[in-house]
């Protein structure tokens, strides 16, 4: 588990690996989320998801990344907002590396930043869109 504090916020998340067996042998690693919790001592409660998640199937060298809270504010005089804090897009895909190479989740995970810096992705099964909150 890892967590800080602000003057405002907690932040916390779990590491992994998490594992799913199935009866065919087929393993799928995956990590979970950060959670930041705003409010603590003073104003309006919140709770916001934060990161990227990565499947893992590698029996068959399928992954998936989801990323969560996609709200991007940008400019200086004239602030520009785009997607929003509980919204998640993401891909599953072929990965290109044979075989592929697990991801080695922990307290000191890298993970792919965008789906836009995937490096390994071969084929394009679906894209991945929703809300966390609906």
């Amino acid at each position: 588990m890892t967590g800080s504090m602000g003057a405002n916020t907690l932040t916390s998340g779990l590491r992994g690996p998490n594992l799913l067996k199935f009866a065919d042998g087929t393993t799928i690693a995956y990590n979970t989320i950060d959670f930041k919790l705003g409010g603590t001592v003073m104003g309006e409660r919140s709770i916001e998801a934060f990161g990227n998640i990565l499947y893992e199937n590698l029996t068959n060298g399928l992954k998936a990344l989801i990323c969560c809270s996609t709200l991007k504010v940008s400019g200086y005089f004239s602030k520009t907002t785009t997607g929003s804090k509980d919204e998640i897009t993401g891909i599953i895909y072929q990965s290109s590396q044979s075989p592929v190479k697990a991801t080695e989740f922990g307290a000191k995970q890298t993970l792919p930043e965008s789906i836009e810096k995937l490096k390994d992705v071969k084929k394009n099964i679906c894209k991945i869109s929703g809300s966390w909150l609906k």
